[in-house]
């Protein structure tokens, strides 16, 4: 299992660096061979994830390389004192970029990131580097929230599904995650019962009030038949199927609320601009909202 971690310094990173090395020791308790990098990024354009370090240009003082790779490493120790094994990488750019690319490089599984302390205003303005990397890294991408940094049991993890190939990844990870930490899985499918706009105009009805019921039982029995498929390679998981009438985003945060969700698993699908403000975004809305530790896989 490939492991990197976006490292700042920042409190969010902290909890970054506690969750992943924790999924590190799960694996390690397998028998899984594991390598774990602590990625750090120079970049004045972040307004709030690596800004706060000033790095002054390598080129001009060849030695801030091995500074900056020294208070990488003593940031990692403060977490844990195993860190020996985690190969610290500097890099310079854009964030974004350098992170998706050195995930597709290095053959990441699971890219873990904090999200920043700005709120959901300053986040929809400002921009984060969280949400370019939903369409760019090609890997698991976990976006940790600080109550839910360890896996501490009993745990509860939810999967967004809609049927979509995106689904298939999300299940999987969550499946693969469960196996290794004795989560539960809540399968959630959200049956949009109102009216919603469409990239070509006008509104269209999912479903009549007569057809929730039927519905219903066809999309517990396809996400029941998910999971038969499932249980052949993951046999001793633990898991519920729901299905809730309402938008996606609003099944989602009502669920996560009610249930004290650790782990949302979304799959991440490419939407024009346009559609993102016309539609909306599952995966940004949670990401804007931050409810609990967010994963969101590739399709």
């Amino acid at each position: 299992m490939n492991i990197a971690i976006a490292v700042d310094l920042s409190a969010e990173s902290y909890f970054a660096v506690r969750w992943a090395l924790d999924l590190r020791a799960r694996a390690r308790e397998q028998g899984l061979p594991t390598r774990c990098y602590a990625v750090c990024i120079a970049s004045s354009k972040e307004p709030f994830e690596f800004q706060s370090l000033a790095y002054p240009d390598t080129t001009e003082d060849p030695g801030v390389h091995h500074r900056i790779t020294h208070r990488v490493r003593t940031f990692l120790e403060s977490v844990d004192d195993d860190v020996d094994d985690v190969e610290v990488v500097i890099k310079e750019g854009e964030a974004a970029q350098i992170l998706s690319r050195f995930c597709d490089r290095h053959d990441i599984e699971w890219l873990v990131t904090g999200m920043s302390s700005a709120g959901p205003l300053a986040r929809l303005l400002v921009g984060s580097t969280v949400h370019d990397l939903i369409d760019q890294v090609p890997a698991n991408l976990a976006v940790i929230h600080p109550e839910y940094a360890q896996f501490d049991p009993p745990l509860n993890f939810t999967v967004g599904v809609d049927f979509l190939p995106g689904s298939d990844s999300a299940l999987f990870a969550a499946a693969e995650l469960a196996e290794l930490t004795g989560a539960h899985l809540n399968l959630v499918h959200a049956l949009q019962d109102a009216p919603t706009g469409t990239v070509h105009g006008g509104l269209v009805n999912y479903l009549a009030n007569t057809d929730i019921a039927h519905l219903t039982a066809e999309a517990r029995n396809s996400l029941e038949s998910m999971m038969e498929e499932l249980e052949k390679q993951f046999p001793d998981l633990s898991y519920s199927t729901l299905v809730h009438s309402g938008s996606p985003q609003k099944v989602l945060l009502d669920f996560i609320d009610s249930h004290d969700v650790d782990i949302v698993f979304l799959g991440k699908i490419l939407h024009s601009t346009f559609e993102r403000w016309t539609l909306g975004s599952v995966s940004r809305t949670l990401i804007r909202k931050m409810p609990t530790t967010i994963v969101l896989t590739p399709h």
